[in-house]
């Protein structure tokens, strides 16, 4: 009785194990923004698996196409002397097709137009020559801010871990 209760479990347990797909770490994972982001607005962001991934015989679907995407987002506003503005977001983790919490690395970092020099020539210049006094508010000349477009596209890795997920 203890040996047929015995090759039963290890029939369940090979059963278990073999119908698990593997997300390795390190697997890239497309990520498309559905909203436009700016540095000088406080927009929660929007952000979505742009591919399947699939297992490495590309047979199940791991992550579906369209799982939204947890993010953390700091943006910093365009400031005098020519400061760009700068939005910086970190994806943290999504769900895969059977409900585990799947953690993800990764970084998109995008800046605007960094105005600096101009601000300080035209500040600088001006005020010690043309318009002595006036001429120095061309220092408070802010630079640009930063957008992420609708649809751009960042690249996350699975981190941590390899994944078991039972895909079917």
């Amino acid at each position: 009785m203890k040996k047929l209760i015995g090759i039963i479990l290890c029939l369940f347990t090979v059963q278990v194990v073999f119908s698990q797909s593997i997300l390795k770490y390190r697997t890239p994972i497309k990520l498309k923004t559905e909203n436009i982001l700016k540095s000088n607005e406080e927009i929660p962001v929007r952000m979505v698996v742009a591919e399947d991934i699939r297992d490495s015989s590309g047979k199940f679907v791991l992550i579906a196409s369209g799982t939204p995407v947890e993010c953390k987002v700091y943006s910093s506003r365009a400031r005098g002397l020519g400061k760009a503005g700068a939005i910086r977001i970190y994806p943290v983790s999504v769900i895969s097709v059977d409900g585990q919490n799947v953690l993800l690395e990764g970084a998109f970092c995008l800046y605007g137009k960094n105005r600096k020099p101009a601000a300080l020539g035209w500040g600088i210049g001006s005020g010690l020559t043309f318009l002595p006094g006036v001429g120095f508010c061309f220092l408070m000349l802010k630079g640009r801010q930063a957008v992420v477009p609708v649809g751009a596209v960042l690249e996350g890795f699975v981190t941590m871990n390899t994944y078991y997920i039972d895909a079917k």
